[in-house]
């Protein structure tokens, strides 16, 4: 009995030892976790205070004298909406103004010998449409470029016509305001008629590459 009450005091002894030992350890452990989270806030205010001074001690950067890029942009813009202006207030002004004389416009039509009655009937009215709705169009600022475009293949239509006449010897008034029709040869301008419509052409090429600006239509939609 002595012997084993020895034994099991031996046992019990041990036991406690490694216990101890154990909760020492995991004490150290708990310890050193707690100390590096401790230091983690200060490592990341250090890091923070030397990541300030380094930017502090960079020099600042001057300004650029350069105009930005979006400078340059409400340039483009507004490019493109004078030029949206001059062709619309020309198609606008074109229009009108065959409506309100279609009989002048008839003859003016007549007077180049291209059309037949039929088709010269048609043209009378279907014209000044088509250019008030360009006017339109370009006006709102909808669909800038399919009114650039067709606003071009018209003004080479009527490029068209004046060359043809002018080739042909006629001596016609271009009537794309009013006042056409036959007229005297000292009065005839084809030359300053064809810089005009190629002015025009100028206009609608552009609004075809660069067709976005302010106070447009297609700018709220997109």
């Amino acid at each position: 009995m002595p012997r084993r009450s020895h034994r099991e005091l031996s046992i019990h002894i041990s036991n406690r030892w490694k216990d101890q030992k154990f909760r020492i350890a995991a004490g150290g452990l708990e310890e050193s976790h707690m100390c590096q989270s401790a230091q983690q806030p200060l490592r990341t205010l250090e890091c923070a205070r030397t990541g300030n001074l380094q930017v502090a001690s960079q020099p600042a950067t001057p300004a650029s004298p350069s105009v930005s890029p979006g400078w340059a942009g409400r340039v483009w813009s507004f490019i493109t909406l004078m030029a949206r202006g001059v062709l619309a207030g020309v198609w606008f002004w074109a229009g009108w103004v065959k409506i309100l004389d279609p009989v002048a416009s008839t003859e003016t039509v007549r007077s180049y010998r291209i059309l037949s009655e039929a088709q010269i009937s048609f043209f009378v009215y279907g014209l000044p449409a088509l250019e008030l709705v360009l006017a339109a169009l370009l006006w709102a600022g909808l669909s800038i470029r399919l009114a650039a475009v067709m606003s071009a293949l018209l003004l080479l239509a009527f490029l068209a016509a004046i060359v043809v006449a002018w080739g042909s010897g006629l001596s016609i008034g271009c009537g794309c305001f009013g006042h056409g029709g036959e007229i005297d040869a000292t009065d005839a301008h084809y030359l300053q008629e064809v810089l005009r419509d190629v002015g025009l052409l100028f206009l609608c090429a552009w609004l075809t590459k660069w067709p976005a600006s302010i106070f447009s239509v297609d700018a709220d939609l997109r």
